[in-house]
């Protein structure tokens, strides 16, 4: 196939590809704990063994971060600030201006 999309938890047995590009590799769910930063850290070993060429995606959730990681093996990093952005017309009325200045202190 030209293009597949799957979990970092995965088999990835017998796949290779030119491009990888991985969205999201760390959430708030699986970076919880120790454990769960390492088994990120082991499916990024493995990536480098699918694909020459890697992108990686995402907003750190740990202050141990897999980003860091990455950034601390030398990968080429893109920081961009993030600004809340206000919906105020959000059906739960969650993105509302105090929601905006309290993410921001």
């Amino acid at each position: 196939p030209s293009v597949t999309c799957s979990s970092v938890e995965s088999d990835f047995v017998g796949q290779h590809c030119d491009l990888m590009i991985i969205d999201d590799l760390e959430t708030d769910k699986n970076s919880e704990t120790e454990r769960q930063r390492n088994n990120l850290r082991s499916a990024i070993a493995e990536f480098m063994s699918l694909a020459e060429r890697r992108t990686y995606i995402g907003t750190p959730h740990a202050v141990d971060s897999i980003y860091t990681h990455l950034e601390k093996l030398s990968y080429p990093i893109l920081k961009v600030a993030w600004t809340p952005t206000i919906w105020l017309n959000h059906p739960k009325k969650e993105f509302t201006q105090e929601w905006a200045d309290r993410i921001q202190r």
